[in-house]
């Protein structure tokens, strides 16, 4: 009876272990999950920033472009058009 009950625990201990690294390669792995992810927010966070700088940009530049066009009450001249580009 004593050696069953010894027999008992150590297969429940071994158990655990077996549970604790089943746990620890899970934790791992979806530690390892929302690294990527993360770093892919901060990607999409940088592009989505820059394009947001550069439709800011384009939007100052187009203003510009027509209170130049209203000063001289005439339309835009090409050297206006390439500041209004998106891409200069």
């Amino acid at each position: 009876m004593h050696q069953d009950l010894m027999q008992s625990a150590q297969e429940g201990l071994e158990m655990i272990e077996q549970a604790k690294v089943r746990l620890s390669h899970y934790t791992e792995e979806k530690d390892d999950e929302i690294l990527q992810h993360n770093n892919e927010l901060a990607r999409l966070q940088m592009r989505f920033d820059h394009a947001r700088s550069d439709v800011i940009v384009w939007v100052r530049r187009g203003r510009l472009g027509q209170l130049r066009q209203e000063r001289r009450g005439s339309p835009m001249d090409a050297a206006d058009c390439t500041q209004c580009s998106p891409s200069s």
